[in-house]
């Protein structure tokens, strides 16, 4: 049964960022071709600034989903409830909190946007409607946690993409007709609050004994969750830094026009971070069940396997990116929007890197070592902005992309002996192994490729798709090749067969 939700989340999951990715694309577009490059510019600062403040992953968010695994495993709607009323208030003061920090933020934006054609008035009216989208977003979040905690994330991803569909048509009606920055940004807080408002009554509906008054929590019980949001906080905080500072490095030590180039190649990275992160989210309930009633080898294995399958994946799809990604900006946008091979190179390793450590990262995240991993983001996000500042300031935008590989590569190593030592109390040596088999190999398959597609002469969208094509299957081809007829080979082959023969699966699960 872990599975199977596990599978219908994923296509759910698989489903809302498709429908994500087609739509960002068309709104892109639109951008480009009605605001210009300063828009863009700004819109992809801003995203990453904003991301800076989304206190939802800043540990209350991990710490509702985390604490309500067990109730629902066992039936406890009076614990449930308790949770969800503490999780409320605690959102109330997010979105607050959220806000007051923005606003604080204002008089300073001058500091990291420079080239734009817009005045710094406009520039800080833009800045404050992102402030107000992302503090409107936490009023119902903790409604939205607690389906992803009953393994239902399905539900929200659904809401959010007939939203989607919706609001995109509006924007473009926008954009063609009031060619307006602002007026677009309204509207997208508009839709926001909708989608959360409908996923809301869903819920209520799903639960309604949620909204009946059952006590409340002892006082160890709400020490004990604080804390775990503390060390969430300080965790996540640190995580941001990695993940969401290099458009503002990039606009400080190179140039804010440089970021409106890069956040067209970044838009198609994001769109694949962007569904691990729907895919993990998906497996979270299943895998946070697991850990609830397992221990020791059998969660390793269980890992083992969970990140042969997301290599699969990731190999598959930063190579093919890397291969297909500059055709396919020459075909969208035109010579313009084109950068370096050695970026793109590095984004791809990047990219990797991000969605094959999903099973990790996710099996820290449901197993409460919340202090002591927090350690470790401390440390890769401090070794993160040493390396980007140092190296940007000689080698640009590549040596800021230096700094977050190394920063991947140090947590890895750290995480898995926490998990390991501390939580499976079983041997890591052979996960280590498996990590560097699948970077190397990936990395190897990359410049396979990338000399294959340099002797190819070709132009236009046929350019697209050829290179497209030799990325994707040159990677999975050599994949199957080395691991053809191991379990872990199996075990990938069947989820993925019960993904398009769901009969035959349910039954042999029954």
């Amino acid at each position: 049964m872990r599975t199977e939700k596990s599978i219908k989340n994923v296509l759910a999951a698989i489903l809302v960022q498709s429908a994500n990715t087609l739509l960002a694309f068309i709104t892109r577009t639109l951008l480009v071709k009605s605001l210009g490059i300063s828009a863009i510019s700004l819109n992809g600062l801003f995203t990453e600034v904003i991301s800076m403040l989304s206190l939802t992953e800043l540990g209350v968010g991990t710490a509702i989903v985390y604490n309500l695994y067990k109730p629902l495993a066992v039936g406890d709607r009076e614990k449930i409830c308790q949770l969800m009323d503490l999780f409320k208030k605690a959102y109330r003061v997010v979105s607050l909190a959220s806000f007051i920090i923005g606003m604080l933020l204002v008089p300073f934006i001058q500091y990291i946007v420079n080239e734009v054609d817009y005045s710094i008035g406009y520039v800080r009216i833009v800045y404050i409607l992102f402030v107000i989208q992302t503090s409107t977003s936490y009023l119902f979040s903790y409604k939205i946690s607690l389906l992803n905690a009953d393994q239902k994330k399905y539900i929200h991803s659904l809401v959010l993409v007939c939203v989607k569909i919706f609001s995109t048509g509006v924007a473009a009606i926008l954009l063609f007709t009031i060619r307006s920055f602002i007026v677009y940004l309204i509207s997208l807080i508009f839709f926001n609050i909708l989608t959360n408002i409908i996923t809301s009554l869903i819920v209520d509906r799903k639960y309604p004994y949620i909204r009946e008054g059952q006590g409340k929590l002892s006082d160890n019980e709400r020490k004990s969750i604080f804390s775990n949001i503390k060390n969430l906080f300080i965790k996540s905080l640190s995580a941001k830094v990695t993940n969401s500072t290099d458009n503002i490095l990039i606009s400080a030590l190179v140039g804010t026009l440089t970021v409106g180039v890069y956040t067209n190649y970044s838009m198609v990275m994001t769109a694949v971070k962007q569904l691990s992160v729907q895919i993990s989210g998906g497996i979270a309930g299943s895998l946070g069940n697991l850990f609830a009633t397992e221990r020791g080898e059998h969660c390793a294995k269980t890992l083992n396997k969970m990140t042969f399958v997301f290599f699969m994946i990731a190999s598959s799809m930063s190579v093919c990116i890397s291969c297909c990604i500059t055709p396919f900006i020459r075909v969208w946008l035109g010579d313009r929007w084109v950068i370096g091979e050695t970026v793109v190179f590095l984004c791809s390793i990047n990219l990797f890197m991000d969605f094959c450590k999903i099973p990790l990262w996710q099996a820290l995240e449901v197993s409460g070592l919340f202090r002591k991993d927090k350690n470790i983001s401390i440390i890769g996000s401090t070794v993160n902005l040493i390396i980007s500042i140092v190296l940007g300031q000689f080698w640009g935008i590549e040596g800021i992309f230096i700094g977050t590989i190394a920063t991947y590569v140090i947590q890895i190593v750290l995480k898995i002996r926490l998990l390991y030592g501390d939580l499976f109390h079983y041997s890591s040596s052979e996960y280590y192994l498996r990590w560097g088999i699948y970077t190397f190999l990936t990395i190897g398959e990359m410049i396979g490729a990338y000399l294959i597609c340099r002797i190819i002469p070709l132009d236009g969208i046929l350019d697209f798709v050829v290179k497209a094509l030799i990325g994707a299957f040159l990677s999975f081809g050599v994949n199957i090749i080395v691991f053809c007829g191991t379990s872990d080979m199996k075990y990938a082959f069947n989820i993925f067969k019960s993904i398009f023969f769901k009969k035959s699966f349910t039954k042999k699960s029954a």
